[in-house]
């Protein structure tokens, strides 16, 4: 069985560079230890969110659609 991962996008809109490292980290941590998922904890401008997905949710395509999207908005973030 493939182990879950969760995606948590959490907004960095307005927050000091040092907050948000410390709150990227810790929400990590946080998540880490209530959960067996993989945990990704991403920045963005938008509203925070999570995203969980499953080993049914993944097939070889939707891992690469999934690996692109998240290359994307940290693309998106860096420019």
């Amino acid at each position: 069985m493939v182990k879950p991962v969760i995606a948590v996008h959490y907004c960095i809109d307005g927050i000091d560079f040092d907050i948000v490292i410390k709150n990227l980290k810790e929400i990590k941590e946080v998540a880490k230890n209530m959960t067996d998922y993989y945990v990704f904890v991403l920045p963005t401008t938008k509203d925070s969110y999570i995203e969980a997905f499953y080993d049914k949710d993944f097939n070889e395509v939707k891992y690469e659609e999934l690996s692109k999207q998240l290359m994307e908005e940290i693309t998106k973030l860096n420019t």
